[in-house]
């Protein structure tokens, strides 16, 4: 089973690592794709390893760090909702969407504070799938109906849980500040002009 968490010491390395020096001791042909809205890291230094690898090379994408996977659930479920399609959300899961960069930003203070171990980080609050759906298409004004569906419809090949909402007690114990709620969060994870 994968966890998808890593501890607070290998997050600390890899914010002090420098590929670029790594990347002249490459010798292979090595392709760099570049989310030009990087949210996660500042895309110049994946510019600079494609630059110093011998045989590097650049491919530059006008998207963020998860785009390149999938479109953003936000942009996705309002763009169907602008294209008129019929929309269908879980309503039956919930979680604590975070936005990247809040994040990041707590993660940068957790490497300031010496934080060592595993720590759970999100945005404030939870909600549903569907809650999500319906917030952002309130916030892009567009009054249009949302279907709840439960999750076993789509028949997904991994189980979900019900509820999946971390425990960000031990990152607050050090005396950080709280990320703001996704709520308050959420314009900010629609690009520019989706609102």
């Amino acid at each position: 089973v994968f966890h998808g968490r890593i501890t607070a010491g290998a997050g600390l390395s890899m914010l002090f690592y420098d590929a670029a020096a790594k990347a002249r001791q490459v010798r292979c042909p090595l392709l760099v794709c570049i989310s030009d809205r990087e949210n996660l890291m500042n895309p110049a230094i994946a510019a600079r390893v494609a630059h110093v690898a011998p045989r590097g090379f650049a491919i530059h994408y006008p998207t963020d760090h998860f785009e390149v996977y999938h479109p953003p659930f936000v942009e996705r479920i309002v763009a169907q909702a602008r294209a008129g399609q019929p929309l269908r959300v879980v309503a039956d899961q919930v979680f604590a969407p975070t936005f990247a960069a809040d994040l990041a930003t707590a993660s940068i203070a957790l490497v300031r504070a010496g934080a060592r171990g595993l720590f759970h980080v999100t945005n404030a609050g939870s909600c549903s799938w569907h809650d999500l759906a319906v917030a952002a298409l309130a916030l892009a004004g567009l009054d249009v109906p949302v279907e709840r569906i439960p999750v076993a419809v789509l028949k997904l090949a991994a189980r979900r849980p019900a509820y999946s909402v971390l425990d960000g007690s031990r990152y607050l114990e050090l005396g950080l500040p709280p990320l703001r709620s996704w709520r308050e969060a959420l314009p900010d994870s629609l690009v520019p002009g989706a609102i």
